[in-house]
Formats: structure tokens, sequence, C-alpha cells
């Protein structure tokens, strides 16, 4: 799904914004085709609104036992409006399950929350991505090297 998507529109709220704006830095580095929802639900819809069934929606909701609205709102527009949507969760409990397209489950952690096994996931889809579409990926990190580089960004 990630792999055809024209966009790849991502939402995390509360405490699975890290690992959302984490999955849209190194997508970016590879591809030109995810933007992420920074602000909260107020204009959350902005976006949304703009999406079809060429786009994915992929959301990152977790918690235990409690879980972002916002996020579970997303997922619901998606289904209702034909936007295929990918849901990352830690638990088969989380209210988003019941309307995402897909639903990809990382462990839950036991004695205190942790965002690593999320960040695995994500790492494994960015770098299935780039070997999927090589030539596209090495193409855009070139280009950014020399940007980086040319604008003392980096050594």
């Amino acid at each position: 799904m990630l792999a055809n998507a024209r966009r790849i529109f991502i939402v995390g709220m509360r405490s699975s914004k890290a690992a959302a704006l984490f999955f849209q830095s190194m997508l970016n580095q590879l591809f030109s085709n995810a933007t992420i929802a920074l602000d909260g639900s107020e204009t959350l819809y902005d976006d949304l609104v703009d999406l079809g069934p060429e786009d994915v929606l992929f959301c990152i909701s977790l918690g235990g036992p409690h879980y972002a609205k916002t996020t579970a709102r997303a997922v619901g527009f998606a289904a209702r409006n034909s936007i295929p949507s990918i849901l990352v969760t830690n638990a088969p409990t989380a209210p988003a399950v019941e309307t995402a397209t897909l639903t990809l489950y990382v462990a839950p952690t036991q004695k205190h929350y942790s965002l690593v096994p999320c960040l695995t996931l994500l790492e494994s889809l960015v770098v299935s991505l780039g070997q999927r579409n090589r030539k596209e990926a090495q193409k855009k990190l070139r280009k950014l090297e020399e940007v980086l580089v040319g604008e003392n960004v980096t050594y």
C-alpha cells in the first residue's frame, strides 16, 4: 500500500507523535510523498479532505488502556471516504482497529511505555520501501546530500 501510494499522510497524536515524526522524517529522506499532521484535531480534517483512494492514511496509535480519540476518528473518516489506512498499534483493543484497512501490531511493553517496538517496525518499513523503490530513493538521497553539504548543514 505504501509503495503504491500517491501520498502518505501520517497521523500520530500525544505519545505516538514522536514515532510519527520519526517515520515522516525517514520517509522524506527517500521520497517526496510523505506528510504529517503537525497540528491537533482542529485542523486535521483540512488535510484529510484532500486524500483519496490513491493515497494512504498512516496512523500510529500506541497506548493502553488509553488511546487518542483523534487518531481513531481519522481512521474512521478514512474508512467512510474510501481512503486506505494503515494503523500501527500495540493492542487489538485499540479503538481504530475496527475501521483500519490494515493493522500492524507491535509488542506492548510490560513495565513502562516505550516507542522502541514501534520505531523498529517503522524503520523496517522505510528500509523495505527504499529497497523496493531503490532508484527513486537513491536519487533523492544524492540530491539531499548535495543540498545539505552545499547549504553547510552537514560536512
